[in-house]
């Protein structure tokens, strides 16, 4: 027979299971607000690990911008930044005449016999003679020489007054100072600043040792602003020249204007098909400045790095395929890329370096319409295969996958038309030459002075390398 609880004790048993079902309750809300707060702090967690991740990233990045490119053994990429090229290759032994200058084209100047008719070494009679000729070449320093260094050209003005029109008439335009600077100097302080990046007091050094001539700050800066009036014509024909190009190179780097607080920066347009370029320094990194170079209504190829300013223009687009390689390439050889995610990078990183070697192959075949439809066909659907997402892969990597997404139009105009680059190393080799004279002389100081260096940088320089071997004649022409 089942014993029967007492009042008591069935009192007792209520009060523990109110107890209890009040601590269950409480263990509850407390576990939902424990699971809710670690699954906050997983999602922080990985946030954290995301940022630390694209930090050290970054990092390596300006280490290697700061201190320089390092031998990095944790990368096995075994690559050059040619897909084309391994990156083991052998270098090429140079033959023994390489290291020979080549016999004179020019007629020469002087010639000295040296005849011989006995042995110096017992004073035997010599037969068979023949003649062997070598040459000596050589400079003239004017000051060495005792020659005259400069020209100095006496102008003797007549004038003389009318009575009947009251004023006095000359025979020359007697306006300006009473010494003048001619041609030569003038064409001289040009190619010393453009060509040689010198500075004004390199320049006035030079002038003194090697001339006699001393110059002054002003009258440097005299001859360059007189010079950029004089060849501005010069200037708007090397831009149409350009724009008239199958494809145009276009690009951009900082270049200070001291008169302006923020960055200002400089630009290039060059031709695909010669070596024509023309620079412009402006204020801004805006888009226009590239409309203004390239043209309103400009219906060319325009190749460019995927700086989002030269996304919509008028013309069709060509993005650069060595700086989305080079993008991968640097990922993949950052120090502090993490481990796990190594493998995917490198493998990325061949199938890339495939199909852009694969583009440049297609490139240098004969342009055959039918053909390079099928071989356009053929890389798209591997770009499409790349640029699938992967949750595992790191920031950059997606966001270049991101960029083969967005500039799907712009990766393979070049198969379309002959002569059409799939990179856009031209520019930046131009512009190259402008980042050297930048930190040799801090960029220009006013507005008019950054005018006058970009047309004097474009003739200067697309002169210098259309006539490598008669530079200053070409010059001087363009001066008459």
């Amino acid at each position: 027979m089942t014993q029967r609880l007492s009042t008591a004790e069935i009192d007792h048993r209520l009060v523990r299971l109110r107890n209890l079902e009040r601590l269950h309750s409480e263990q509850k809300q407390r576990l939902e607000k424990v699971e809710a707060e670690n699954k906050l702090l997983k999602r922080e967690n990985s946030e954290l690990r995301q940022l630390l991740e694209n930090a050290l990233i970054r990092i390596a990045e300006l280490e290697e911008k700061i201190f320089g490119k390092k031998r990095n053994d944790r990368s096995d990429s075994g690559q050059s930044s040619s897909p084309s090229s391994g990156g083991n290759q052998t270098k090429k032994l140079r033959r023994p005449v390489s290291y020979q200058r080549s016999i004179p084209t020019a007629p020469p100047t002087e010639t000295k016999h040296f005849p011989v008719t006995v042995c110096k070494h017992c004073g035997g009679r010599l037969t068979q003679l023949e003649e062997i000729v070598r040459y000596i070449e050589d400079i003239v320093l004017p000051q060495l020489m005792g020659q005259i260094t400069k020209t100095i050209t006496k102008l003797i003005i007549e004038r003389g007054y009318c009575p009947k029109c009251g004023v006095w008439t000359a025979a020359r335009d007697l306006r300006g100072a009473v010494v003048t600077l001619g041609q030569n100097i003038k064409l001289l302080v040009c190619y010393l600043v453009t060509i040689l990046d010198c500075s004004y007091e390199q320049v006035k050094t030079l002038t003194t040792d090697l001339y006699n001539l001393t110059l002054s700050d002003g009258e440097i800066t005299a001859i360059l602003q007189e010079q950029s009036i004089k060849w501005l014509p010069e200037y708007e024909r090397l831009k149409e020249a350009v724009r008239a190009s199958p494809g145009v190179h276009v690009d951009e780097t900082t270049w200070p204007i001291q008169i302006f607080t923020k960055h200002t920066y400089a630009w290039v347009m060059s031709a695909s098909n010669s070596l024509a370029r023309a620079y412009k320094l402006a204020n801004s990194r805006g888009k226009g400045h590239a409309v203004e170079l390239l043209g309103e209504d400009y219906q060319g190829v325009r190749i460019t790095d995927c700086f989002p300013g030269y996304k919509n223009m008028s013309g069709l687009h060509q993005i650069c395929w060595a700086h989305l390689h080079r993008k991968i390439r640097d990922l993949l050889e950052n120090k502090n890329l993490p481990e796990e995610k190594r493998p995917p990078v490198k493998t990325w990183y061949e199938q890339f370096s495939v199909a852009y070697g694969q583009l440049r192959c297609y490139l240098a075949e004969p342009l055959v319409p039918v053909r390079r439809e099928q071989q356009t066909t053929q890389l798209r659907e591997k770009i499409h295969l790349l640029r699938q997402p992967d949750r595992r892969d790191p920031k950059k990597l997606a966001d270049l996958k991101n960029l083969l997404i967005e500039y799907d139009h712009a990766l393979f105009t070049c198969l379309r038309f002959n002569g059409i680059p799939c990179d856009n190393n031209r520019a930046e080799r131009d512009l190259r030459l402008l980042v050297i004279k930048r930190k040799k002389s801090f960029g220009s100081r006013t507005e008019a002075g950054a005018r006058a260096m970009e047309i004097l940088l474009s003739v200067c320089w697309s002169t210098w390398h259309m006539n490598r071997g008669n530079f200053l004649p070409a010059l001087a022409r363009l001066w008459r």
